[in-house]
């Protein structure tokens, strides 16, 4: 989404990823992992690349309230962001 966002709107749009993590893993592609057609490093791809490709900002931190009325976003770090919009992608763990 963070992605797209910046795509589509030219870059008028300002995109910040809170994620803890350097990369993401594509859950849709894992199964070309279990059955032995890729490794885990095909489908890892670093969000260095959304910041230097598309202009994101990556918080590597870890949302734990939110609120609504003051539009902001507490982190795990202690500190605050603020938003205008907010898309909350949950995910999923691998383990």
């Amino acid at each position: 989404a963070a992605r797209y966002l910046r795509t589509w709107s030219r870059g008028a749009v300002d995109v910040t990823l809170v994620e803890p993590d350097e990369a993401f893993v594509s859950c849709p592609l894992s199964n070309l992992v279990v059955a032995g057609y890729r490794q885990m490093a095909d489908i890892t791809l670093p969000y260095d690349t959304l910041v230097s490709r598309h202009g994101v900002r990556h918080v590597r931190d870890t949302v734990t309230a939110i609120d609504p009325a003051a539009r902001t976003v507490r982190l795990a770090s202690g500190g605050t962001l603020p938003y205008d919009r907010l898309i909350l992608s949950p995910g999923v763990e691998m383990q």
